[in-house]
């Protein structure tokens, strides 16, 4: 029981730590299409 639970409480912060590089990773990918989508406006013109 005490070795579940401790490996639940190990368990929290790796999801977490993999939810912040999900979000970072999104975000960063959003920029880069937005970066992209200005650098394909601004050689149209």
């Amino acid at each position: 029981f005490l070795m579940k639970r401790k490996q639940h409480a190990f368990c929290v912060p790796n999801n977490a730590i993999l939810a912040q590089m999900y979000v970072r990773i999104h975000t960063l990918s959003l920029v880069i299409l937005l970066y992209l989508h200005q650098v394909r406006l601004f050689l149209s013109v």
